[in-house]
């Protein structure tokens, strides 16, 4: 409790810089040295909650698909994503599930009979910014991490900013920043310590807080909406609530690495280093890679299942998985083979 309320303090000092009891004026450098102490004292955080699909007036649209997320990020840089998709009729799909330890980035893909056991794992490099684990369909991810970058970073870019009052009378402060890529809006909440309250990074791409929660001296968004284009031309909004916050929950970096695996789960590591193949099978061994992959996928079930034709190059794909410089030779080395049997018996049938 010491350790919030000093927080607390720290980030009182740093909005409102005063001497002889008036009030510093907010500046651009100011609200950098706000966000850099939140930064600095909030070491992790944890949030659970939930989306819906939205008309303007904020009802749900009939017979829309819900999310569940979850969203953990570290001082680090780490972070894990994981989101489940709901339809009308209950059925829980994992949509993502995602972990950047800061240097690999790892992309499971669950079977459809468990929510928990991975039928597959991407393994490769951690990309530059922004962040896979900021999601465009999770509002959430963008309004405290626009395009996956540090919110301190990101208003250091700002050459100006505009203070205005909205309708409640409370500080708005209105700033242009630019993350190498695009140049876009952010309207950031004085009251709640210069956390944005709007995103805009185009015309029709919006994030929008409607509410904030303090825990232990920090402000998270807590309510909140995303107006997006969709496929159509059309707009789409998102509202979430969030329903859980930790602030510094232990967590270590075994947290952001590569899960816990199941024998016969496929792993496609496109880095240097780590497993690769099918876990829990020698590498290498291709009849008992798809043996495996073929009883977990027969006890889980699979959201890549294989067609008919694809079953007999199971083989073949393995390989690839394996080491995909050794799975291109593989296919190399097939197709000249099949070619030379058709030659062989196209020949054999021209003599006779």
């Amino acid at each position: 409790m010491i350790r919030y309320f000093a927080t607390a303090l720290i980030l009182i000092a740093c909005m409102r810089q005063s001497f002889g009891g008036v009030s510093s004026p907010v500046t651009l450098d100011s609200i950098v040295k706000t966000l850099q102490a939140r930064e600095k004292a909030l070491t992790s955080f944890e949030i659970q909650g939930r989306s819906i699909v939205t008309d303007d007036k904020g009802e749900r649209v009939p017979n829309s698909v819900q999310r569940e997320f979850s969203y953990t990020q570290t001082s680090k840089g780490e972070r894990e994503l994981r989101e489940i998709l709901i339809s009308p009729d209950g059925v829980r799909t994992v949509a993502n599930w995602i972990r950047d330890d800061g240097s690999k980035l790892y992309t499971m893909q669950c079977t459809p009979k468990s929510e928990n056991v991975i039928e597959s794992v991407v393994i490769e490099e951690t990309p530059n910014q922004p962040s896979r684990c900021v999601n465009p369909v999770i509002p959430y991810t963008n309004i405290l991490s626009p395009r996956g970058k540090r919110l301190a970073d990101l208003v250091a870019t700002g050459k100006s900013i505009d203070i205005v009052k909205d309708k409640n009378g409370d500080e708005v402060v209105e700033v242009e920043v630019s993350d190498g890529e695009f140049q876009f809006g952010l309207q950031l909440s004085g009251k709640h310590d210069y956390l944005p309250r709007e995103v805009r990074i185009v015309e029709r791409d919006r994030k929008v807080v409607s509410s904030y929660r303090n825990v232990n001296g920090f402000w998270f968004p807590e309510s909140g909406y995303s107006d997006q284009m969709n496929s159509t031309g059309g707009n789409i909004r998102l509202a979430f609530q969030i329903d859980r916050i930790v602030v510094n929950p232990a967590k270590t970096s075994k947290d952001f690495g590569i899960p816990k695996l199941d024998v016969g789960t496929v792993i496609h590591n496109r880095t240097k280093t780590g497993p690769r193949g099918v876990f829990g099978v020698p590498v290498g061994d291709s009849a008992k890679e798809r043996k495996a992959v073929e009883e977990l996928r027969g006890k889980y079930g699979s959201n890549s299942e294989p067609s008919e034709g694809e079953k007999t190059s199971m083989k073949l794909d393995i390989a690839a998985m394996v080491e995909p410089e050794q799975g291109n030779l593989a296919r190399v080395v097939l197709v000249i083979g099949a070619s030379f049997a058709l030659c062989v018996v196209v020949f054999l049938k021209l003599r006779r």
